[in-house]
């Protein structure tokens, strides 16, 4: 159609403006880390999928509501904390993390903590504060501090919905060369004996040189359950010798505060906003985390936009490419993927921020369906008032208009007229094909039938199988009208719809069916709205009965110019020779030969009207007996086989044969068997005649047999016996007077009282006839 590539265009510049808003739109918040609490939700649920195994050598030592009934209110003095340290020292723990802030001196139990805190590889924290702008680090009282292995900030990142999920590793002055690790990082690698120069995590995300706080190796980790999921052990029971030495011997041992609004607690991925996890446990899950490599590190900013981008563009691509229906099963699996990505990518230690894909994904959907359909819609209306315009082919009823109908109920309401009107159409024009006479193809521009009609399936043995196949297939099945002419193929066939200018003359090709019927070949082309031609309409005329007029013509009048103009041109010449010599041409010798021809004429012409009526004349069928037909016929022939002792025997049980006959028909075709035989016969033979029954399974037919005694008939005769004038003679036969409408006359005759004639000849051995009528009740007179 015309307005397709306008249609394509439309939607093609449609889609480029949505897809690169939307990949866009992706990218940028992709850029910016995401849509924060989106992103935040969708990380959660799918953490709860990839728990982290507890590590079996860390142990919280938690001061919790049973220390606090024990020790008293807090806080305790640190000779109560020394008393702790010593009895850790026994159990030889592999590292110490405290999660107690030591800043403020006390100086009658600070020298008792320093020295005990020599007996440990003891972590202590670091607390940041920020006051008036300004930031405040507070160490442990500087006495304490010498006596630590190391010191470590215990810091968490909280996100704006207030859940802790991540933590900076490295952490400190924007002008220090020294950077604090975290707690958790420290007790590591005091456990280990060494530094970690480069810890997991992403570097530096958040570049600020002229910051006075500078943070690196950012890191998510995943949680071993809610809270209470780490080994405890009471302080009040460490601190009385009730725990067994062994639980602590080789372990990393946080000692915090786990007691309901004693120390710093968060909201975790694990436990959402309804509880709080103690700080205590989430370091010992980070400490986990770092233990055995399951940390989780943020993709870098560009990284993830760009994954996001990707996403919302392979939908784009799929919305433009597929059908409504596919494109909406990329649409949900590509919602579906994202999370399992993130699940995967969780697996592998590394997280995304993958809810601005997921939103642009699930906009593009209706966002694009809302454009393609306003397009389709003005489109639609578009091609509605062209329709309106078009010529109507057939008269139409005119549908009563919706009130009050907004433009889509508008626009459905005109497209059902049309596809009615489409309907009509296609069933006007069908049903026109079908009527057609001849038969008639329409096919593609490459040849390959879309319809045949009625007629060609009759022709060519079936419509279905027509139909898909090819012009050039149909083709191959006819030939020239005569040898020399060469076959009429598929090219030979388009060629006829190329009429030169201003001739109006169609061009046909005549050809002929395996089965000899005469058909008279047309093509046409077909062309759209434009000009351009988008198939065929091929037609084949039949001219069989044309033809065989013609032949009949044709040999009537042969028949006339020498048959019946000969016998006349020699009685001519009789009178004509007997006027120059009377004596020489008696008068008696003339009138013997004039009588002659005039016979001879006389007999050509009574054979040749009797065909005529044979096929012609309106049958008044009677109830008739074989048998006696078949006597009346040999009584008739009597005089004839007398002449030349020939002997005309039948043999008839009496049973009677009834059949439906035109009986002065049917009695001249039995006469004219029997009058063959005689004359192509030799003297003093025998003529048979054998009337009776013919059973062929359940069908019964009458049956008239004649047998001679001549000459015979070749097989090459027989093939053309039953043919307008056809004479022919076997060798050894004399020449016999005929015009050779006789056997023609007799299967014509047959075959219009619904019988058969078989002839079985041999030369020398004489002929059998045998005519076969069906019995009254199956006659179709």
């Amino acid at each position: 159609m015309a307005a397709s590539p306008a249609m394509r265009h439309v939607a093609r510049t449609e889609w480029l403006v949505l897809g690169g808003f939307l990949t866009l739109l992706a990218f940028v918040l992709g850029l910016s880390n995401g849509l924060g609490r989106a992103d935040a939700t969708l990380y959660d649920a799918t953490l709860g999928l990839t728990r982290l195994a507890p590590a079996e050598d860390v142990v919280i030592v938690a001061i919790d509501d049973a220390s606090l009934a024990a020790l008293g209110r807090w806080p305790w003095s640190r000779e109560v904390h020394a008393r702790l340290v010593d009895r850790l020292a026994d159990a030889k723990p592999r590292a110490v993390g405290f999660d107690l802030i030591f800043s403020e001196a006390e100086p009658a139990a600070d020298a008792r903590l320093a020295e005990a805190l020599k007996r440990i590889p003891a972590v202590l924290p670091v607390l940041v504060e920020s006051r008036a702008g300004q930031m405040r680090i507070n160490e442990p009282v500087v006495q304490i501090a010498a006596s630590a292995a190391a010191l470590g900030h215990i810091h968490l990142e909280v996100d704006r919905d207030g859940i802790a999920r991540s933590a900076f590793l490295r952490e400190g002055p924007g002008n220090a060369a020294r950077r604090y690790s975290h707690l958790s990082l420290a007790l590591r690698e005091v456990g280990k004996g060494n530094a970690e120069a480069n810890p997991p995590g992403l570097r530096n995300p958040h570049p600020d040189p002229s910051a006075r706080w500078q943070r690196d190796f950012w890191v998510h980790f995943p949680f071993a359950g809610p809270a209470g999921s780490v080994p405890r052990v009471s302080y009040a029971d460490v601190l009385e010798g009730r725990v067994d030495a062994a639980r602590l011997t080789d372990k990393t041992v946080l000692v915090g505060a786990t007691a309901a609004g004693l120390g710093d607690a968060y909201p975790t991925p694990v436990t959402g906003q309804s509880r709080l996890m103690p700080g205590v446990e989430i370091n010992a899950n980070l400490y986990t985390a770092l233990s055995t490599g399951r940390t989780i590190i943020p993709l870098p900013r560009l990284v993830n936009a760009i994954i996001n981008a990707l996403a919302v563009l392979l939908v784009l691509v799929a919305l433009y490419r597929l059908s409504p229906r596919r494109a909406l099963a990329v649409v949900a699996l590509t919602l579906l993927a994202m999370p399992v990505l993130l699940w995967f990518m969780l697996g592998q230690g590394i997280t995304m921020a993958p809810a601005a894909g997921m939103l642009c994904v699930a906009a593009a959907y209706p966002l694009w369906s809302w454009r393609r359909l306003e397009a389709t819609m003005h489109y639609l209306g578009e091609e509605f008032r062209r329709l309106a315009a078009e010529p109507r082919i057939m008269p139409e009823q005119t549908s009563p208009a919706i009130l009050d109908a907004n433009p889509l109920e508008a626009r459905i309401h005109a497209l059902a007229g049309a596809a009615d009107r489409l309907r009509q159409a296609r069933r006007f024009v069908s049903d026109t094909l079908a009527s057609l006479p001849n038969a008639t193809l329409v096919a593609d521009r490459d040849g390959r039938i879309l319809l045949a009609n009625r007629a060609a399936a009759q022709l060519f043995a079936g419509a279905a199988a027509l139909e898909g196949s090819s012009v050039a297939e149909v083709a191959k099945r006819l030939s020239g009208r005569t040898p020399m002419d060469p076959a009429p193929d598929w090219e030979a066939l388009k060629q006829l719809a190329e009429v030169p200018p201003h001739d109006e003359t169609p061009r046909a090709l005549e050809c002929v069916t395996g089965d000899q019927r005469s058909l008279l070949a047309r093509c046409a082309r077909v062309s759209d709205a434009a000009g351009e031609g988008v198939g065929w309409i091929v037609s084949f005329a039949e001219i069989t009965e044309l033809r065989n007029a013609e032949r009949a013509r044709e040999e009537v009048l042969a028949f006339l110019s020498h048959d019946m103009r000969s016998p006349q041109s020699s009685i001519i010449a009789l009178l004509e020779l007997h006027e120059l010599d009377p004596d020489d041409n008696p008068k008696e010798d003339v009138h013997r030969r004039i009588e002659q021809y005039a016979r001879r004429t006389l007999s050509l012409s009574e054979q040749f009207l009797q065909l005529a009526r044979a096929e012609t004349k309106a049958h008044e069928p009677t109830i008739e007996d074989l048998g006696a037909l078949a006597e009346e016929a040999v009584d008739e022939v009597w005089t004839a086989a007398e002449q030349k002792s020939i002997k005309v025997a039948v043999t008839w049980d009496g049973e009677p044969l009834p059949v439906r006959a035109d009986k002065p028909l049917l009695s001249r075709a039995l006469i004219n068997l029997l009058t063959n035989a005689i004359k192509y016969s030799p003297e003093k033979t025998r003529v048979e005649v054998r009337v009776g029954e013919r059973r062929d399974g359940d069908a019964v037919r009458h049956v008239c047999t004649i047998t001679d005694q001549g000459y015979g008939i070749s097989k090459e005769n027989q093939a053309k016996l039953f043919q307008r004038f056809q004479r022919f003679s076997e060798p050894g036969q004399p020449r016999a007077q005929g015009a050779g409408l006789g056997m023609a006359f007799v299967k014509t005759v047959i075959e219009k009282h619904g019988g058969d004639i078989e002839v079985q000849s041999e030369p020398g051995r004489g002929s059998t006839f045998t005519v076969l009528l069906p019995p009254v009740g199956d006659a179709p007179l």
